[in-house]
């Protein structure tokens, strides 16, 4: 009996744990749900969020709202392909997360106040990040992108004090345009030319190149792209359109721009459009007025559909036959009608959309017929391209300056040149390889960004001329190598001031801080710009003993401050005993200081023009104005290629040595 007894109390117990075990297991989840069809979720007693399952998960909300505390972590075991809207917001512990290989999109919201969240890896599958997907998430530090990503919707990662980078291979991803979507405490790290490289310019962050790893900050407008299109002699020439754009190993390639001419007048569509023009425009009196009625007709009777348009005149006259296509189609046709009322014209386009910039009654203006906007400045440029000077340009950096893409001539007609004198144009910053790729023989003046281009691109000779020659085929005699006549290393042949630092140094005016060092780019001083006018006048003997306490008679700049002060060229401070011969010195004083130059040696300095075509010619203060007037009715100073004068810019050893070569070619010694 008792042997049966011990027999029901050890199974007893056996039972007891077998159920205390059972309950152990059941309870480690502490909850559990679902999420979407065939997915659930459960959440065990550690703070491990498993979810399971194939498909998007379908819920909006957090279906674990009761527990979102608890939550630490999160594991996912299937084939999960969406991360829905506000599916973890608000879950103050999560800290990290890795998302399946299969996910496609993060909705809006997802991880929205996560302020744990530390990291997140992506995987390449993502195609699109929502609204607000990561904001305010405090904690998070980096961001890696993947290469495929396709859209970044608005704030989606706003808020995220803590976040410090944000990389991405992508060239075309697209990002909201606002400040708001990324947090301003990151720095981009992306390729030049990507969408985010543009991003980062517009809201002024910091932005390191993947391919050079230099990092630059700053701040670019829709506006900075109308002030850094030409000014001055601009032209109706015809009507261009981006025809491609590549990327070769994350490096920009440049353009294959179309351009059109097209004045066919015994065609019967260009005779329809062109009294098209004639009617909306014979009542105008200014070209902003002309303009008008042309973007008006044009957004209200072309329908959007889904057509694209190049600058091709089969293809203009197709949209206004059919009055159908996208912006870019909105785009073509109004900028034709523009150029047949004699008003130039440009093409701009960003990541998703292309417009038109039209230059009317002396200023450059947007015109968007496809949004219905005109002379406005909301939409973002990524590329301008335009025809001037017989060339077609493009504008990626309005900082910069224009790119040459080709020549403005439609693509027919330029296959019929075999030889071509690329112009010397200040305006250029360089030249993209498909520009001339069609033209056998290539001409250019030594020193300008052409000669560069022939250099690296075909085989080439030096005339007499100042002229470089450069052609597909090999010449009779062998490359003749043109090396630089001047001792100093920081002066290359192809550097625009090359030219200048020759001229001033053969005929002893300035010279070098040392043997082989000029340092074009120091700033200029009050020592050295008399002591270059000193040498000018041949370095006539004297003591070298001012009254100022600031030029002892030993200095290398003495005798130049006396002859100068003595002939008027140029004075000390107001009121003062000082001279200030290591301040450095304005471009409007430089000014100054050649005029009153020339004024000594009995040259006129009379002048007659006004400087109102320069955008920042207010910014010149009223003592310099008339000599700022001089100057550049001599040629002596010439505008940036953005159209402004820089009055109150500091003047280079490089821009002294111009100046004072175009004086000495100009004006006259």
């Amino acid at each position: 009996m008792k042997k049966k007894i011990k027999i029901i109390f050890a199974l007893v117990i056996l039972l007891l744990g077998i159920m205390v075990c059972n309950h152990s297991f059941a309870t480690d989840n502490i909850a559990s749900g679902t999420c979407g069809n065939n997915i659930t979720w459960s959440l065990s007693s550690t703070g491990t969020l498993t979810i399971t399952g194939d498909g998007s998960m379908s819920t909006s909300g957090c279906a674990w709202e009761e527990y979102k505390d608890q939550v630490k972590n999160v594991e996912f075991n299937g084939k999960i392909t969406g991360i829905p809207q506000s599916a973890f917001k608000n879950n103050t512990n999560l800290e990290t997360i890795t998302l399946p290989s299969t996910v496609v999109s993060i909705g809006t919201s997802a991880f929205q106040g996560c302020t744990k969240l530390k990291t997140v890896e992506f995987p390449k599958s993502i195609m699109s990040i929502g609204d607000y997907a990561f904001y305010g998430c405090t904690s998070l530090q980096e961001v890696d992108l993947p290469e495929g990503l396709a859209y970044i919707r608005q704030c989606a990662f706003a808020g995220c004090t803590s976040l410090k980078k944000v990389t991405t291979k992508s060239i075309i991803l697209s990002i909201t345009d606002s400040a708001e979507t990324i947090s301003d405490t990151a720095t981009i790290c992306a390729y030049e030319y990507s969408n985010m490289f543009y991003y980062a310019r517009y809201y002024g962050r910091k932005f390191t190149n993947l391919a050079t790893n230099k990092t630059t900050q700053t701040t670019i407008t829709p506006q900075s792209y109308l002030d850094a299109l030409p000014k001055i002699n601009v032209k109706a020439e015809g009507v261009t359109s981006h025809n491609a754009m590549s990327y070769h190993g994350a490096t920009f390639q440049g353009y294959s721009p179309d351009f059109c001419n097209e004045k066919n007048e015994t065609n019967e569509t260009y005779k329809e459009i062109k009294a098209k023009v004639d009617e909306l425009t014979q009542n105008c009196s200014t070209e902003k007025e002309k303009a008008r009625k042309i973007y008006e007709w044009v957004a209200v009777n072309v329908k959007y559909q889904g057509y694209g348009a190049t600058a091709k005149i089969n293809v203009i006259y197709d949209i206004f036959k059919n009055l159908r296509g996208n912006c870019e189609s909105y785009t073509m046709l109004t900028n034709y009608m523009l150029y047949l009322c004699g008003i130039p014209v440009g093409t701009v386009t960003n990541v998703s959309h292309e417009w038109s910039v039209a230059y009317v009654d002396g200023e450059w203006i947007y015109i968007d017929s496809t949004q219905g906007a005109f002379d406005f400045t909301r939409n973002r440029p990524n590329h301008l391209t335009f025809a001037y000077d017989g060339l077609v340009y493009a504008i990626d950096d309005p900082l910069e300056g224009g790119m040459v893409t080709g020549i403005a001539q439609p693509k027919n007609e330029i296959e019929k040149i075999t030889s071509f004198t690329i112009p010397t144009n200040s305006y250029m910053k360089g030249i993209y390889l498909s520009s001339f790729n069609r033209i056998s023989e290539l001409k250019a003046e030594i020193g300008t960004i052409g000669e560069k281009f022939i250099r690296n691109n075909k085989e080439y000779c030096k005339t007499n001329n100042n002229q470089i020659i450069g052609r597909d085929t090999p010449f009779e005699n062998p490359k003749e190598e043109t090396k630089s006549d001047l001792p100093f290393t920081d002066v290359e042949l192809e550097d625009w001031f090359y030219n200048a630092v020759e001229y001033t140094y053969k005929n002893k005016i300035i010279s070098g801080y040392n043997e082989t060092t000029f340092a074009p780019n120091d700033k200029l001083t009050r020592g050295m710009i008399v002591t270059m006018l000193y040498k000018m006048e041949g370095s006539p003997s004297n003591d070298g003993k001012s009254k100022f306490v600031d030029v002892k008679s030993d200095q290398y700049y003495a005798k130049a401050v006396k002859w100068a002060v003595e002939k008027d060229i140029v004075h000390g401070y107001n009121n003062s005993d000082k001279f200030g011969p290591n301040d450095y010195v304005l471009r409007q004083d430089l000014a100054g200081m050649l005029r009153n130059y020339a004024r000594y040696k009995k040259k006129n300095t009379n002048v007659t023009t006004d400087l109102l075509k320069y955008s920042d010619y207010k910014n010149i203060d009223d003592y310099a104005s008339k000599s700022m007037q001089w100057a550049v009715e001599k040629g002596v100073i010439t505008g940036n290629a953005n159209g402004t004068l820089a009055p109150k810019g500091n003047a280079t050893r490089a821009e002294a040595a111009a100046m004072i070569q175009k004086y000495c070619q100009r004006v006259g010694r």
